[in-house]
């Protein structure tokens, strides 16, 4: 039997990170020696992460404190899901130690096993929300089986449920959980992982079998100093999880030559983020760079950050229009003319009418809320406001 080590918690806004034994500064923390697990007894700490999440749990809403209770000792689905997350990445590391020097080797993991399994188990959390009761009840109600007619519209009834519960609810109460002092939700790997769930369980389960949710895995930077074989790993552990498209955060202009060829041999569509950078022709921030960039590959899409694409003087609705088809995702913000924010429909970038232009097309562009928060108490109430206004748009 492997080992597990005690579960310590370190908080991710520090410089401090769990098993990081040194200081190192400028390095990953995977490039530390005895990061890669290959060692772990999973079901001792899966008990271990579970008990810090069962039962009655402190949280804080809009700043009051609160409890709830999320996972249940004597049944939780969760839990299972929690082990196998653990036992596959046990197994990738140890596969990637046992083939280390070969030139089709894959690459250990750069997060810890536990801080996988921590997301596989709280990738749900959303469920636990009181908006949800309704929904929550619909489902002991409804019979959800069927292809066509009424059970189609059950089907429909359902994936709303999801869509709802998943990519509003969940972020939440991770935020509860946190704000009442778990430190080791500000990890990003959990906050992003976590947060993200896929469109169809349906879809995702039958292309892909396993782990369905992991399709939205989203946001991968493949920086300067990337070796090819590192990232090549990028795209290959993306096919094995069935992602089909991500968008890059701080990825350039001359990258895009060296990710070219793994893009086509996987036919994994990468998002180029853009920023305001205009004067640097490495950045992917004017039309100029963007045509470079799009004309490596058919398969190099555009994460239009429609904020960062105005503070460079460009015009993000135009490009939108002109360009649809070769974008995947727009962070949505908003601000002034001067550059500084704004709540969501108070600025003057148009949003209003780039979501109305979305909808009226069905252009499969997703929309990602990016908004600082600007006049509120605290978050939630910010990205309800900004949510409520994006809804009400689309619905109008």
């Amino acid at each position: 039997m492997g080992v597990s080590p005690g579960l310590v918690w370190h908080d991710y806004r520090s410089s401090l990170s769990i098993e990081m034994r040194t200081e190192s500064t400028g390095r990953r923390r995977s490039d530390l020696p005895d990061f890669v697990q290959t060692d772990v007894n999973v079901g001792a700490l899966a008990e271990a992460i579970f008990a810090r999440y069962a039962g009655p749990q402190a949280i804080v809403i809009e700043g009051t404190p609160s409890q709830a209770t999320f996972f249940n000792q004597e049944y939780c689905p969760d839990f299972r899901v929690m082990k196998l997350a653990g036992e596959l990445a046990l197994r990738v590391n140890q596969r990637a130690i046992a083939e280390a020097g070969r030139p089709d080797a894959i690459h250990p993991l750069r997060v810890t096993i536990r801080e996988i399994m921590l997301a596989a188990l709280l990738h749900d959390l959303g469920k636990q929300h009181e908006d949800c009761a309704p929904f929550i009840e619909l489902l002991r109600q409804t019979d959800l089986r069927g292809d066509t007619g009424d059970g189609a519209s059950r089907h429909a009834d359902l994936l709303s449920i999801v869509r709802d519960v998943h990519c509003r609810k969940g972020p939440c109460m991770i935020d509860r959980l946190r704000d009442a002092g778990r430190a080791e939700l500000n990890n990003p790997f959990i906050a992003t992982v976590a947060r993200r769930h896929g469109e169809d369980y349906a879809v995702n389960y039958s292309e892909r079998q396993g782990c369905w949710w992991a399709r939205e895995i989203n946001v991968v930077t493949i920086a300067d100093d990337f070796t090819d074989p590192e990232i090549e790993a990028v795209f290959k552990q993306m096919q094995a999880l069935g992602v089909d498209k991500f968008c890059t955060n701080q990825t350039r202009v001359g990258m895009g030559p060296r990710m070219a060829p793994f893009a086509e041999k996987y036919r994994i569509k990468p998002a180029f983020h853009t920023h305001a950078l205009v004067n640097d022709p490495n950045e992917v921030a004017s039309p100029a760079s963007l045509d470079r960039v799009l004309g490596m590959s058919a398969l190099f899409m555009v994460n239009l950050d429609i904020g960062h694409f105005a503070r460079g003087g460009n015009d993000p609705f135009a490009y939108m229009k002109a360009h649809h088809d070769r974008i995947t995702h727009l962070h949505v913000r908003d601000q002034k003319k001067d550059g500084s924010a704004a709540n969501i429909g108070d600025g003057d970038l148009q949003v209003a009418d780039i979501l109305k232009t979305i909808r009226d097309n069905r252009w499969p562009i997703a929309c990602i809320l990016e908004q600082g928060r600007t006049g509120f108490d605290s978050t939630v109430l910010a990205t309800k406001a900004n949510l409520d206004y994006m809804r009400r748009v689309l619905e109008s």
